[in-house]
């Protein structure tokens, strides 16, 4: 502090090294790759949100969870592009119950095949996206019993619904509204 009131501008940057090792403590601490393994197998819930500037370190380690029931994919800040493939494949060993895309308009097209490896799935919302027809359901249609289609400009849902023999909720809220644009 003395040598900033002198004016001796050199001494001010003797702080630069601590501040820049501060923040990459910081940063590492935050990385997904340390996260206590304990807790990677007891969490039930992942949620990915695209427009998370570090949102690929997440997805980089998510093998380290094994417990997940419920995956959330979203786009949380707009739409932005996505690997649904890539990161279904990755969650391929979940015991995944629920699953969630949302708000990705245009970028998400359709589900990919990649969705049929979760037998157990009960849950599937799909909201907000530019689909036009019902997911391929070969392996999850007999457990699956809500579904939900929000948003999305879908123009029919037959002959893909009869597939789904446990369906007990169906929302297909906003559909015609956005046909009719």
């Amino acid at each position: 502090m003395e040598s900033a009131k002198l004016g001796e501008e050199g001494d001010m940057l003797l702080g630069k090294p601590v501040r820049d090792e501060i923040t990459e403590d910081y940063n590492e601490d935050q990385s997904p790759k340390n996260i206590n393994p304990e807790f990677l197998k007891q969490m039930n819930l992942l949620v990915i949100d695209m427009s998370i500037p570090t949102v690929q370190r997440t997805i980089d380690v998510m093998h380290n969870f094994t417990g997940i029931e419920i995956l959330i994919i979203t786009s949380g800040k707009g739409n932005v592009s996505v690997d649904l493939s890539d990161i279904l494949q990755k969650a391929s060993q979940y015991p995944l119950k629920e699953l969630y895309i949302i708000n990705f308009g245009q970028f998400v097209s359709t589900v990919p095949d990649e969705v049929n490896q979760f037998k157990d799935l009960t849950t599937l919302g799909l909201f907000n996206n530019d689909l036009a027809k019902l997911p391929e359901s070969d392996a999850f249609a007999s457990n699956l019993s809500s579904l939900s289609i929000d948003i999305n400009p879908i123009y029919t849902l037959f002959p893909d619904i009869k597939s789904f023999k446990n369906l007990k909720h169906l929302a297909l809220q906003k559909l015609l509204y956005l046909i009719r644009r």
